[in-house]
């Protein structure tokens, strides 16, 4: 299978690219482990796999609606 099959076969299934479909899962996981845990912001950030901070920032705003310290 090539990859841009792949793409639009994923897309057809999941209603999101690979890219967008990990992000999503990315912060959701990221938003339940700042609800439940006391853990620093960014340890959690770079656990869930960002790399950036100000990234993850500006996407977890962005996709949620709200800061992450919030």
């Amino acid at each position: 299978m090539s990859a841009y099959h792949f793409l639009r076969t994923f897309r057809q299934v999941v209603g999101r690219t690979p890219h967008q479909y990990v992000l999503c899962t990315r912060l959701h996981r990221t938003a339940l482990l700042l609800r439940g845990s006391d853990r620093a912001i960014s340890q959690i950030a770079l656990d869930t796999g960002f790399e950036d901070l100000s990234t993850f920032n500006r996407r977890f705003r962005r996709v949620m609606g709200v800061a992450p310290g919030v």
